[in-house]
């Protein structure tokens, strides 16, 4: 009996893995909290010592690296509508990079790092940032992943301090997308859907937890972003699209569109290999194996339940 798609995209990525490079820890650390794996955790071991390090100097080592390495230059998607607000929060990647390092640390090897990180940055500091982004619409909303992913794990910061007061409101995240989304929905999809989403994500610490807290206000979320991503359907890559998806299971949210885009799925794969790409939408981005690792890891992770 041939592979399905799910499993030749699987055993390919298991099986060439160390062509994945840096995105190794990616790639398994997301498998390894979504389907708890032995394999992913074995890979997760074996990373270990490069990841976190082994002794105290290594570890502030990871801090000193992230904080004093330069800005991205290839700033993923859009970095021209993003580069006004770069320069506005410069500090931003930085203090991002080192809050989910503090975070991944945590839930996937049982680390606690704050009393690290509270060496390397004020915590004042990172106040200071949260203060002016909650007030920033724009800001917010263009630097997408960057802010929602700082906004978040600096809560988780927080809380390790036992500091549990003053939490993030999601609420004020899904009104600032339904009141100043417009000019963001037509300027970079991709911004837009990334902001809810990884609302979601942090929701959850990265899938380490189950969603317990504002659920209604996440799937307000989702019912919006199923209504744009039908509005824009061809316009809309798979790495939104499962992202989406995974939301979606984290929540518990059925969508109209999980059998549209299996099937634009099903019809993917990379003539170089076992692995998905953008072939039937306008997204031509990130065509080889190792930089489609992201997208992929989001495919398994979305139709996992079924080939389990």
């Amino acid at each position: 009996m041939p592979k399905s798609v799910y499993e030749k995209v699987h055993d390919y990525y298991f099986s060439e893995y160390s062509r994945l490079g840096t995105h190794q820890f990616h790639f398994f650390s997301r498998h390894y909290l979504w389907f708890k794996d032995s394999v992913s955790r074995k890979h997760l071991d074996r990373l270990r010592p490069y990841i976190l390090g082994t002794t105290k100097e290594e570890i502030n080592e990871r801090f000193e690296r992230k904080l004093s390495g330069s800005q991205n230059k290839k700033q993923r998607v859009h970095q021209d509508l993003r580069k006004p607000y770069i320069e506005k929060y410069p500090l931003i990647e930085k203090y991002m990079k080192c809050l989910l390092h503090n975070l991944y640390m945590h839930t996937i090897y049982g680390k606690n790092l704050s009393e690290y990180l509270t060496r390397h940055i004020e915590t004042q500091d990172l106040l200071s940032y949260r203060g002016q982004l909650l007030e920033d619409p724009s800001a917010l909303l263009t630097l997408s992943t960057l802010a929602i992913n700082f906004l978040y794990t600096f809560d988780y910061y927080l809380e390790q301090l036992g500091n549990t007061t003053n939490k993030l409101d999601p609420k004020r995240l899904l009104s600032i997308g339904l009141k100043q989304g417009k000019d963001i929905k037509q300027k970079a999809p991709a911004l837009f859907i990334y902001y809810y989403t990884h609302c979601i994500i942090n929701a959850s610490n990265f899938y380490a937890n189950p969603i317990q807290n504002h659920r209604d206000i996440y799937k307000q979320m989702l019912r919006e972003l199923e209504l744009f991503i039908t509005e824009r359907y061809v316009d809309i890559s798979l790495d939104n699209k499962f992202e989406f998806l995974v939301c979606c299971k984290l929540l518990n949210f059925q969508s109209t569109l999980e059998t549209r885009i299996k099937h634009e799925a099903n019809h993917s794969l990379s003539t170089r290999g076992d692995f998905l790409i953008d072939i039937q939408n306008s997204c031509k981005i990130n065509r080889t194996f190792a930089k489609s690792e992201h997208r992929n890891v989001l495919y398994l992770m979305a139709f996992g339940e079924e080939n389990i």
